[in-house]
């Protein structure tokens, strides 16, 4: 059963400024940089109502002893993201894909006006294919996933603050 997680963040800034800065590819190069990341490659596309995004990086994780035998500490991890505008929000839907990990993240995003800013909100299904210990898989990857979006809304954020 997929393991289900959802965060929100307050922006101070409009909604098409924060979108606007997701889909800055020398940005999100520098975010990915700035969480330690290495051998990133940031493609931008424009779609009907809004933009696709695809970033590639890799990854290095400390691994918990039952997943060592598993997985390898360092990762391909790729995030195809598509955000679309409506009624004067952001909507998103994306992926995240891990090389060598049989599984998947799928979630939904908006981004809409809050006050004089901007409420983002995420929510996401991780699922493992594991037989076993895939609930245990899940919820670890959930846990690195929630991390990683919340530590990259506070680099987004910080880019408002200057």
């Amino acid at each position: 059963m997929p393991t289900p997680r959802r965060i929100t963040y307050q922006y101070p800034a409009e909604p098409d400024a924060v979108a606007a800065l997701l889909h800055d590819e020398a940005f999100l190069r520098q975010r990915a940089e700035a969480a330690g990341e290495t051998n990133i490659e940031v493609t931008v596309e424009q779609v009907t109502d809004g933009f696709r995004v695809v970033v590639a990086r890799d990854k290095e994780v400390e691994l918990p002893a039952f997943a060592k035998r598993m997985f390898k500490p360092q990762n391909r991890i790729v995030d195809d993201t598509t955000w679309l505008r409506r009624d004067g929000q952001w909507t998103a839907e994306y992926q995240v894909m891990i090389t060598g990990a049989p599984g998947e993240v799928r979630g939904r995003s908006t981004l809409a006006k809050s006050g004089t800013g901007t409420q983002y909100e995420s929510a996401f299904e991780v699922t493992a294919r594991i037989p076993i210990v895939g609930a245990k898989i899940e919820g670890m990857v959930a846990d690195r996933v929630e991390e990683t979006f919340r530590a990259n809304a506070e680099r987004n954020a910080k880019h408002f603050e200057s």
